[in-house]
C-alpha cells in the first residue's frame, strides 16, 4: 500500500494520507494536493511560487521564492509500506545556505523504506546541486590538501563548500545532505524533527566566566534561543539537533559567548516556548526533590 506524507520548513505537523493501491493512485492524489495548495500560495495569497515534481523519487517540492531565493518549502513524499513491513524508515534531509545573506533553507528530499534506496536519492540531490553549481565530487580539496570549492560524499551525509559572499567570500558550506532513521508509529509517522534552519528553545545551565576567563555552568537554569544547522540519530534513538548559540555569560561585565553545541530534541530543545518552560519546571522540581 501507498502513503504520501506532507512536511513543512515552517511547522513540525507531517500529516499522512493514504492508502493508495499503488504509486499512480498515491501520486496522482499528492499532486493534486500540491497543485491546490500552489493556486492558494499564487492566486489568493499573491506569492512567487515554484512547484517541482520529480515522479521517479515520489517528491513534490512547492517553494515560495521571496526577492528570487528559495523561502518556505512544503514537500510531498509518496511511500510503500508494506502491510508488514519494516517499521524504519529513511529521510533525506538537506538543508541551503544563501550565499547573499547566509539565510537557511531546509528540504525533505524524500522518504524510503531502506538505506540503499536513501542512499540512491541522496547521490541523486547531491550530484545535481554540484551541477547546478558548476563544481565537481572532490572531497573539497586539491592535491596538497588545500580546502576549494566542491563537494564530498560518505554513506549517509554528504555536502558541497562555495564561496559565500555574506561571510567575506569564505570558503563556507553552502549544501548539505543527510540521511535520517524515523519510525512507522500508529497510523503515522513519527520521524526526524523538520528543524534544520529554524530557532528551537533550549533548557541550559547559565554560563559563566570565571576569574581565569574560563567559562563553566552554574547551577541555575536559563531559557535561550539556537539555531539548528543539523540532525542526527544517537544510541538511544533520541534525535539530537547540532546547534549554534549566542548567549549571555554571567560575570562582573555580561558579554556575549558564541559557540556550536548539541541538544537531544524533546529533551533538551524544544519547538515552543511553553515546552520549554515546562522542562525546566520539571528539571528544577525533580533536583529540589534531591
Amino acid at each position: 500500500m501507498y502513503y504520501y506524507v506532507t512536511t513543512y520548513s515552517f511547522d513540525n505537523d507531517r500529516p499522512v494520507q493514504g492508502p493508495f493501491g499503488d504509486f499512480d493512485a498515491c501520486w496522482d492524489a499528492m499532486l493534486k494536493d500540491a497543485k491546490n495548495e500552489y493556486r492558494i500560495d499564487v492566486e489568493e495569497d499573491g506569492f512567487t511560487a515554484e512547484l517541482r515534481k520529480d515522479h521517479d523519487a515520489g517528491v513534490i517540492n512547492l517553494v515560495r521564492l521571496v526577492d528570487d531565493t528559495d523561502d518556505d518549502t512544503t514537500t510531498w513524499s509518496a511511500i510503500e509500506i508494506p502491510a508488514h513491513g519494516p517499521a524504519k524508515v529513511y529521510n533525506v534531509v538537506g538543508a541551503t545556505m544563501d550565499c547573499k545573506n547566509g539565510a537557511i533553507c531546509p528540504t525533505l528530499h524524500g522518504v524510503s523504506l531502506s538505506l540503499c534506496d536513501a542512499r540512491d536519492v541522496m547521490r541523486k540531490v547531491y550530484e545535481n546541486a554540484l551541477r547546478e553549481r558548476g563544481l565537481e565530487d572532490n572531497g573539497t580539496s586539491d592535491e596538497d590538501g588545500n580546502a576549494i570549492p566542491g563537494g564530498y560524499y560518505t554513506d549517509r551525509e554528504a555536502g558541497i563548500y562555495d564561496y559565500a559572499e555574506f561571510a567575506n567570500n569564505q570558503l563556507l558550506e553552502l549544501e548539505t545532505f543527510v540521511i535520517i532513521e524515523g519510525v512507522l508509529q500508529g497510523d503515522g509517522l513519527s520521524q526526524v524533527p523538520n528543524v534544520i534552519g529554524c530557532n528551537v528553545y533550549v533548557v541550559g545551565r547559565k554560563l559563566a566566566k570565571n576569574s581565569l576567563g574560563r567559562v563553566h555552568e552554574k547551577k541555575k537554569l536559563e531559557i535561550f534561543e539556537a539555531s539548528v544547522y543539523g540532525v542526527t540519530l544517537n544510541a538511544d534513538d533520541d534525535f539530537v539537533l547540532a546547534v549554534t548559540e549566542d548567549r549571555m555569560l554571567d560575570g562582573e561585565e555580561r558579554n556575549h559567548f558564541g559557540r556550536c553545541a548539541e541538544y537531544v530534541y524533546g529533551k533538551e530543545a524544544f519547538l515552543t516556548l511553553r515546552e520549554a518552560m515546562a522542562r525546566r519546571e520539571e528539571v528544577a522540581h525533580s533536583e529540589h526533590k534531591i
